[in-house]
């Protein structure tokens, strides 16, 4: 039996979802970026600016998730350029740093500096899943698109 205050709360509860604000197109954007990025990202960092044969922009290194029970890693850099114009960003060149392999048998852990103007600098302790000693390293991005890893 349907009563009054029933009959209220409902009529309440379908007014307040009618005046509700609708997400802005910005906000359904983001969200559809956000629920985008593949669940094996384990972190992305940007930072620090770059400027080569005319565009600008900054860099961004990614780590993803590599096996099941030992989980490994690999490690990606990026060089993603910004449009004065418009601010939009565009993915200019994506770099896997080979050196990790396919990211099995090896955690990583980051330590990035984006100070240096045209220039990356990530220091990398790089631990083996079975046990042995961690390696440390540096990788050196440069604003052409190369990187160099040397062992500390």
């Amino acid at each position: 039996m349907c009563t009054v205050q029933s009959l209220v709360r409902c009529i309440v509860v379908t007014v307040a979802l009618c005046l509700a604000p609708s997400p802005s197109p910005a906000q359904d954007q983001a969200m559809a970026d956000a629920m985008s990025v593949p669940p094996n990202v384990d972190s992305a960092e940007a930072g620090g600016y770059w400027s080569h044969d005319g565009a600008e922009g900054f860099f961004r290194t990614v780590m993803l998730a590599a096996g099941a029970e030992r989980v490994g890693h690999r490690l990606f850099i990026q060089w993603i350029a910004v449009s004065s114009e418009t601010q939009d960003y565009r993915l200019v060149r994506t770099v896997n740093v080979e050196e990790f392999g396919e990211g099995h048998g090896v955690t990583l852990e980051l330590a990035s500096d984006f100070s240096i103007f045209d220039k990356l600098t990530v220091s990398i302790t790089a631990t083996p899943v079975h046990g042995s000693d961690a390696q440390r390293y540096v990788l050196t991005a440069t604003k052409e698109g190369t990187y160099r890893l040397t062992q500390e």
